[in-house]
């Protein structure tokens, strides 16, 4: 897994779950990442770093988002930035398309 010099980890990882399942957490502020570290600091599969999620090579990125597919501020707005815009894009599509333009919550 690709690490820039600019990240920290905090807690590794022991390794996927038993679903083949394996986390990371982080935060490029330092409390909010510590804070991240101390409370999964039990959880296996979780690993926590303290640095920009957007360096590490993934399967997958999940965050919290809203019904109507807006990217426009926070992790949101930066994994949109650097996909230039095509994220927010295709999210909105999809929206339209199989949920009538607001995705249930819930």
């Amino acid at each position: 897994m690709f690490q820039s010099s600019q990240m920290r980890t905090l807690k590794p990882s022991k390794g996927p779950d038993k679903h083949g399942l394996q986390i990371t957490f982080g935060d490029r502020n330092p409390g909010v990442a510590n804070e991240l570290a101390k409370n999964f600091c039990n959880v296996d599969a979780v690993r926590v770093i303290e640095g920009d999620l957007l360096q590490i090579e993934t399967d997958a990125v999940v965050c919290a988002a809203n019904s109507f597919g807006d990217m426009g501020g926070g992790f949101d707005k930066a994994i949109d930035d650097r996909f230039e815009g095509e994220p927010q894009k295709n999210v909105r599509r999809a929206i339209e398309d199989f949920f009538m333009g607001e995705l249930p919550v819930g």
